[in-house]
């Protein structure tokens, strides 16, 4: 609404909200005013935004009180704007609520429980038909070797668009999806398909990239698909509706559906660890690659793991999908993922080790990488590192969360213990991909 709707409005109820205020009408007329406007106008924000009613009806309703309700109603609309907060137990007028500033991801959560099943949400049919021109079906080709003959196999799996660009398409998939491939076909939901190129992959986060040029795509396939609405993987919630697509068993699209079972799951991928969304979301063999989406069609996680035991049934698992595109864009603009090296392959000295031989608890180095950091300093075999600059080191989870904290070409300090006495030797990491 603009300023001249908004004083027609004072102006029309201007003896209904001074009734309203309590406003005694000796006071001067400037005061009177400022009175009615403030009032007024927080009157006319609340019932065209919030209650999307006509301002009139307002001034026709008896008693009017801020009650809680409506309160919070203020308190969500000031947090999408720009962050609101408040306190309990502490006294506060609509007018403080509306103007409070607080952190929104704190906020966001709270937000979206208490909205868990609002009209944004679709139903799943509706949820499967946003999202399936959006996955595609994955074909690798893949050559094996034993000691007579070279075999070729096939491996199944799927993938998603997530961006069309610079005169090709993008899709993000699993590294173990493709990796070793000599040739990698992609099927979209029209039935067409096309070769695709790798990009780049990382087998630590379990996360490859490839690309199909637009020119070996017809017209008529490039209509039937578009990259998929990403959603937001720090926001989720336990027990949130999802769904995973993809080409379950090479079947060609599959849906199907649960919750998220649980946040912030850490698993051994490949060469590393990494947090992922567990869900009971069916996955199956061939929806590695594919989509876990929430109840928006907002792609959420990437399906990537289950847990195969006759003991267990709805555990699997998905690379929450704003770790994916930090990794996606990396492979996008380098073709690998920069990570600092240390450069050594160690062995954890536990209480009993320590006791047995008489060493400090720490990291063993067993081999030293030839042409890393390491291997350009003088540290030893043998050496136990129990110091990485100021952070203790018990294990090797501590090494590497301690390697992880810095960047390439960064100069640390590892304190060793050699023949019982301390030693400080300075490293300069290098590129882990190049070594």
């Amino acid at each position: 609404m603009d300023e001249k709707t908004k004083d027609e409005f004072l102006e029309e109820h201007k003896e209904a909200l001074f009734e309203e205020q309590n406003v005694d009408q000796s006071e001067p007329d400037l005061e009177k005013e400022e009175k009615l406007k403030d009032y007024g106008e927080e009157l006319f924000v609340e019932e065209t935004i919030i209650n999307n009613s006509k301002p009139d009806e307002y001034i026709q309703k008896s008693n009017m009180k801020w009650t809680f309700g409506r309160v919070l109603a203020l308190v969500l609309i000031a947090a999408l704007a720009g962050g609101a907060g408040f306190g309990l137990g502490t006294n506060f007028s609509p007018k403080d609520v509306v103007q409070t500033s607080a952190n929104y991801d704190s906020f966001a959560k709270t937000l979206r429980l208490s909205t868990a099943f609002n009209t944004d949400q679709m139903d799943a049919v509706s949820v499967a038909e946003k999202v399936s021109p959006s996955v595609v079906a994955i074909t690798s080709t893949v050559e094996v070797q034993d000691f007579f003959r070279t075999m070729t196999t096939e491996g199944q799996g799927s993938g998603v668009i997530y961006k069309i660009e610079d005169n090709k398409i993008l899709i993000v998939t699993n590294h173990h999806v493709i990796e070793n491939a000599k040739e990698v076909v992609v099927e979209f939901s029209d039935g067409s398909s096309a070769t695709a190129q790798l990009i780049g992959s990382d087998p630590e986060t379990d996360i490859a990239l490839i690309s199909i040029d637009l020119t070996a795509v017809s017209e008529k396939s490039m209509s039937a698909i578009k990259p998929i609405e990403i959603g937001d993987s720090d926001v989720l919630l336990v027990g949130e509706s999802v769904m995973a697509v993809g080409n379950a068993l090479g079947y060609g699209r599959t849906v199907t559906t649960g919750v998220v079972s649980a946040l912030n799951r850490e698993l051994p991928l490949m060469n590393g660890k990494m947090k992922l969304v567990q869900t009971d979301a069916a996955i199956n063999p061939g929806n590695s690659g594919g989509a876990l989406v929430n109840s928006t069609g907002q792609l959420i996680g990437i399906n990537t793991i289950k847990i195969a035991d006759t003991k267990v049934e709805g555990i699997g698992f998905a690379l929450p999908i704003n770790e994916v595109l930090r990794i996606a864009d990396q492979l996008d603009k380098d073709g690998y993922i920069s990570r600092p090296y240390l450069g050594i392959y160690g062995k954890n000295i536990d209480d009993t080790l320590s006791n047995l031989y008489e060493l400090p608890i720490g990291v063993v180095v067993m081999e030293i990488v030839e042409g890393s950091g390491a291997s350009a300093s003088d540290l030893q075999t043998g050496d136990v590192i129990i110091k990485f600059d100021d952070v203790k080191i018990t294990n090797m989870d501590d090494l590497v969360k301690a390697v992880e904290t810095k960047t390439v070409g960064d100069k640390v300090s590892l304190t060793v213990v050699r023949d019982d006495e301390k030693k400080v030797i300075d490293i300069t990491l290098t590129e882990k991909n190049t070594n």
